[in-house]
């Protein structure tokens, strides 16, 4: 037996279970919240990032203004917030005409 054989740990039979888990992003994404967007209560299934909200409203980010909990997000920060339970979101949307 060689000395670098001798160190290694023989694996163990069977299937090993992990002490713990790290978080899923799976399971973040099967969560349900309730929001207030534009003052009505809203149900978020899934993924609670403001840019899928954006998406799933069908609305062009460059096209809106954001507030959320009586704060301006600046359109760079849109990518960066996940919507928590009781967040209160106001998205405007901007129409032209003359």
């Amino acid at each position: 037996m060689t000395e670098r054989s001798r160190l290694r740990p023989k694996p163990l039979p069977g299937r090993q279970e992990a002490a713990f888990q790290m978080p899923s992003q799976n399971a973040a994404r099967n969560q349900k919240i309730t929001i207030k967007l534009n003052g009505d209560a809203y149900v978020i299934e899934g993924d609670a990032r403001l840019t899928t909200l954006i998406g799933a409203l069908k609305m062009k980010p460059t096209r809106i203004a954001v507030e959320l909990n009586r704060e301006v997000v600046p359109k760079s920060g849109y990518a960066g917030i996940t919507l928590r339970e009781g967040d209160e979101l106001e998205l405007i949307n901007f129409v032209g005409g003359g």
